[in-house]
């Protein structure tokens, strides 16, 4: 599927480590963001058109599942070539989207903040075990806003040594309601509660109900 879903002929020639689905500009479908470094410090010595060190790059999806290379659009310091390895993703600045930090091998570590998806709305979801373990991981969340339904689970592990933000962010473009949103812990417990707000931090305590936080 990859050459049909548009990432085979741009990704060729790159060695990917780090490599996530997340919602760059928070309209609702997942984008693919992977960093890449090759795993021989000398590999142009005998491969042309193969270099040790690598740019990112950042998958666009058009919601239909076929991507575009949008690397070009992200300036200039996103187009240098390291030897990157990890990619951890979170909302480090608290202004909803998601900002990504790459380890590079023997080299500084970049941060990239995001400010293309905040002109979107969306819904960010801590989940708070008390039965279940206390971080909520195994717990998958559905929300449907109007004809937009999406699922997530709140996973411990991220890519290659790698862990990510555990809140879930659910992008909403420009829907501002929640119809509802559905919570079943690994304990089997299942919670679900309507007409929520955007742009909030919705915290769900196990079997306690929820808390909504402005977390900007």
């Amino acid at each position: 599927m990859t050459y049909v879903s548009g990432l085979g002929v741009s990704s060729l020639l790159s060695l990917g480590f780090g490599t996530n689905f997340f919602d760059f500009d928070l309209d609702g479908d997942l984008d693919i963001y992977v960093t890449y470094g090759h795993v021989l410090d000398n590999v142009e010595l005998f491969k042309d058109n193969i270099t040790y060190a690598q740019p990112d790059q950042l998958f666009g999806n058009n919601g239909q599942g076929f991507f575009t290379d949008v690397s070009d659009k992200l300036g200039r310091d996103f187009q240098i070539a390291k030897v990157g390895r990890g990619a951890a993703f979170g909302d480090y600045d608290n202004d909803g989207d998601i900002n990504v930090l790459i380890s590079n091998n023997n080299q500084t570590a970049n941060l990239f903040r995001n400010d293309s998806g905040n002109h979107n709305n969306w819904l960010k979801i801590k989940t708070v075990g008390t039965k279940s373990n206390r971080d909520g991981i195994g717990a998958r969340v559905k929300v449907v806003s109007g004809s937009l339904v999406q699922i997530e689970e709140v996973r411990s592990a991220g890519s290659y040594l790698s862990a990510n933000d555990l809140r879930l962010t659910f992008g909403l473009e420009k829907l501002n309601k929640i119809d509802s949103v559905e919570i079943r812990r690994p304990s089997g417990l299942t919670e679900s509660y309507r007409d929520l707000p955007v742009n909030q931090l919705l915290i769900l305590q196990e079997g306690g109900g929820y808390q909504l936080q402005k977390i900007k």
